[in-house]
């Protein structure tokens, strides 16, 4: 990747206390960016991203005066959870475009914490577009503080465990469909695979069965599976949808393996809290008994 030679509009640096995938999904996820994205009494009417290269961008932003900006754009570059570059054109009232830009934004983890780098780049300007350069640096400002704020109201039901074994073996107990069949879910759980396909896109379609003969269909696509690093998916159900990261990290005496779920509303979040922690405390236990029976533990 080289320089961006164009001209630099906006430079800032900030420092956020929260994990970078969880900074790094508030820019990608539409749903988080709408909540966001802008100044303090700004309302996007409009929130449409795709998070993918070439992905479309589409941000209508109201302002407390009822007037709607609108701006359009294209993601260039995307890697999880670490770097961002999209293109963004702000219009006129009649649709054209009266400053195109390129920003790019890189999440640098410090374990808990973020370091969020920001560079808005000028690809071409209008005379019409002096007041929108002039206030750039303060409404993005304004939109990080708005994005903190979002980051300490979002729910999330966090499970950690370390696990005495190398990453490689902890990713594999899940990315093989052979001895994942054997541990996922809660204790006297079983599952039948459908489909299994752990890879960006794939999509994971099985049934559990509970011990009491009641069967559970699920559905979940994957959204990003990045070798011994981390697993991202979906799970789709009409009761508690949410979004799982999987995340594998060396620490001493093996892999600390940290699952976030994030719920689709705090509602459901704290509904679900303490039954969602006991049943994924007994999933780790049945984890590490497949990993002790298998003979993958260090010593």
């Amino acid at each position: 990747m080289t320089p961006d030679s164009t001209p630099v509009a906006c430079s800032l640096d900030r420092e956020f206390p929260f994990p970078a995938d969880q900074v790094f999904d508030a820019w990608t996820d539409a749903s988080l960016l709408a909540r966001w994205w802008g100044p303090e009494d700004f309302k996007t009417s409009v929130c449409e991203f795709e998070a993918r290269p070439g992905g479309g961008i589409r941000i209508d932003l109201r302002a407390p005066d009822g007037v709607v900006y609108p701006m359009t754009g294209a993601v260039e570059e995307i890697e999880v959870p670490g770097r961002l570059v999209f293109t963004s054109a702000a219009l006129d009232d009649t649709g054209r475009a009266m400053l195109k830009l390129r920003t790019t934004v890189e999440c640098t983890a410090h374990g808990s914490r973020t370091s969020l780098s920001l560079r808005v780049h000028v690809i071409e300007k209008t005379s019409a577009a002096a007041r929108l350069l002039a206030g750039m640096e303060a409404g993005w400002s304004l939109s990080f503080v708005r994005l903190e704020a979002l980051l300490r109201d979002l729910r999330e039901i966090v499970t950690s465990r370390v696990f005495p074994a190398p990453r490689a073996v902890l990713f594999e107990a899940f990315r093989n469909p052979q001895q994942l069949v054997s541990w996922w879910g809660p204790k006297g759980f079983r599952n039948t695979f459908d489909v299994f396909e752990p890879k960006s896109g794939g999509r994971w379609r099985f049934t559990m069965h509970g011990p009491n003969g009641t069967c559970y269909p699920n559905e979940k696509d994957f959204i990003a599976v990045v070798p011994e690093e981390r697993i991202v998916f979906k799970h789709i159900d009409p009761v508690h949808g949410f979004r799982m990261t999987m995340i594998y990290q060396d620490e001493a005496g093996g892999t600390r393996l940290t699952w976030r779920m994030r719920f689709e509303s705090e509602e459901q979040s704290a509904k679900m809290a303490d039954l969602i922690a006991e049943k994924n405390e007994e999933n780790f236990d049945r984890l590490e008994e497949h990993l002790m029976h298998s003979g993958m533990l260090a010593g």
